[in-house]
């Protein structure tokens, strides 16, 4: 049996206001879940700067395969990051290999970018100081300078604990732009309106596609629109009222 737009609307139009309501019950549900099951995660951010070239100071020679490598490195240094030895340097510095392990480290951090040579390291967990421990921990672990007061300053040659990317790619060197300055106050993940909202979308289209399917398998045949819509172009020969059920010592209609 075909349906058409207009059948279906009709479907839909006839049931709103179940459909609204297992809806309304699904939001309740999502809602209650992610305010009460769900751990929240709060992030902290470091920007960084990589550069392929160590004639960072001086733009004019930084060539554009220069600037096209550095930037393909920051999918590298995305890599790098969750290796266990930089892990294990990030939880050692931060003094907090004692609260988490390596494999949960390397759930936390992650690394965005805009297509530049500049990316973020972003640490997400579920206590707000931590992340900005963590995120500071990272950005000092695989950067070798810091762009303080417009200048770029080189870190201690001497630290064990700086300077990990360019360790690992003998070349080039990270810059550490700005790190993280405050402990988040609001957590980044999850949002309870997003997923109130998803969730009472998902309700409405499950509920409406339950009546829509329904009908679209009923067989019954009500009125001379199902008739036609079932044989097109064939006649009804007549039809029978409906007799609504008279309550006891009324008359019953004629």
């Amino acid at each position: 049996m075909e349906i058409n737009i207009r059948q279906l609307f009709l479907i839909v139009l006839k049931k709103l206001p179940v459909i609204l309501s297992v809806g309304l019950i699904f939001a309740l549900i999502t809602l209650f879940y992610t305010t009460f099951m769900v751990t929240p995660l709060y992030t902290s951010s470091a920007m960084l700067s990589i550069q392929a070239s160590e004639n960072r100071g001086d733009y004019k020679s930084v060539t554009s395969a220069d600037y096209t490598v550095s930037v393909e490195l920051v999918s590298t240094i995305s890599e790098l990051i969750k290796n266990e030895a930089c892990l294990a340097i990030v939880g050692k510095i931060s003094q907090l290999d004692r609260y988490y392990s390596l494999s949960q480290l390397k759930s936390m951090v992650s690394l965005s970018s805009k297509g530049t040579e500049n990316f973020n390291i972003n640490v997400s967990c579920p206590n707000p100081e931590h992340s900005l421990l963590l995120v500071n921990a990272f950005a000092d672990v695989i950067s070798d300078s810091s762009f303080i007061n417009g200048n770029i300053v080189n870190a201690d040659e001497k630290d064990p604990n700086r300077g990990y990317i360019k360790k690992i790619l003998k070349a080039g060197t990270v810059t550490l732009i700005s790190g993280a300055k405050s402990v988040p106050i609001s957590p980044s993940s999850p949002s309870p309106k997003k997923n109130t909202a998803l969730g009472f979308i998902v309700g409405f289209i499950l509920s409406a596609a339950f009546f829509i399917v329904k009908d679209a398998f009923t067989n019954k045949i009500l009125t001379e629109e199902d008739i036609d819509a079932l044989l097109p172009g064939l006649p009804a020969l007549g039809s029978i009222p409906l007799i609504e059920n008279y309550q006891k010592g009324s008359a019953p209609r004629c």
